[in-house]
């Protein structure tokens, strides 16, 4: 059967599944036999088959070498460099790496991981490299730092990747924890929790929304959710006016609490995630 075709059913199913239209036995049953396919599958070595590997000619194998040599002798002088060449350098090698990624989207490799994440973090790094040199305001390379994880947000949305939809959300919300730690004065503990759980009732309450549609940037969102909920008491651990018992008994309450919740729903957000 065709992968499409194949994902389609098993999408069918899991929705009739949690809509209770059939037996969750006999549901599991159609799962396991579509999912399932031994046949189909070849061995890979992070989605390079060994065919593909066999078949590589002398060219290709002589231009990763040469090319791995480049980079390492460019890391080796890389300080002895100019500015405006160190930054060409950083842009070009986020480039290769980007199109590397691109390369090998389909598979959803460890190949395309690798190449999407150097690319980005490369962009990242050139810019602020490039603005500290110029010594840019903090609120500039805060921007800079939270246009870098949009992009790393939709780079995560049209690879496929929920790792770097995950990492971008948590750039973004680095750089949300700093601007209220430089901002906002006389920071006190209500004030945190107020700062950090509307966020997080959002981010829940929208990958719920969304789980019927994309399950994986569902599931990206419900992570978040669950991370922004903690993020107070992370919060409250630079600030000086917050004292540290507070701190670890808001954070043991609000465990037990999220350990009560997902065990109660544990039902519905194990096939929201899964």
């Amino acid at each position: 059967m065709e992968p499409d075709k194949r994902d389609y059913l098993i999408q069918e199913i899991r929705q009739w599944r949690r809509s209770k239209l059939l037996p969750e036995h006999y549901c599991d049953f159609l799962l396991n036999l579509y999912a399932a396919e031994p046949e189909e599958k070849t061995a890979s070595w992070h989605g390079l088959t060994p065919a593909e590997l066999r078949g590589m000619k002398g060219t290709s194998w002589f231009a990763i070498i040469g090319l791995i040599g480049i980079i390492c002798y460019l890391g080796f002088h890389f300080t002895s460099f100019s500015q405006p060449m160190q930054t060409i350098l950083l842009l070009a090698g986020s480039a290769i790496g980007l199109a590397f990624g691109y390369r090998f989207r389909a598979r959803k490799s460890v190949l395309a991981r690798i190449g999407f994440g150097l690319g980005a973090l490369l962009v990242l790094y050139a810019g602020l490299d490039y603005l500290q040199a110029q010594g840019a305001s903090a609120w500039v390379v805060a921007g800079f730092t939270a246009v870098c994880a949009v992009g790393w947000m939709l780079l995560g949305l049209m690879s496929g990747i929920g790792l770097f939809h995950f990492a971008g959300w948590v750039v973004l919300l680095l750089v949300y924890g700093w601007l209220l730690y430089r901002y906002i004065p006389a920071f006190n503990w209500p004030l945190t929790q107020m700062a950090w759980l509307p966020p997080s009732a959002v981010m829940l309450w929208s990958g719920w929304l969304l789980h019927h549609k994309n399950r994986a940037p569902a599931g990206v969102l419900f992570f978040i959710g669950v991370l922004l909920w903690f993020a107070p008491e992370l919060f409250g651990m630079l600030l000086p006016e917050v004292r540290g018992g507070i701190v670890q008994a808001s954070f043991l309450v609000k465990l037990a609490a999220a350990g009560v919740v997902l065990f109660a729903f544990r039902k519905k957000w194990t096939e929201w995630v899964a």
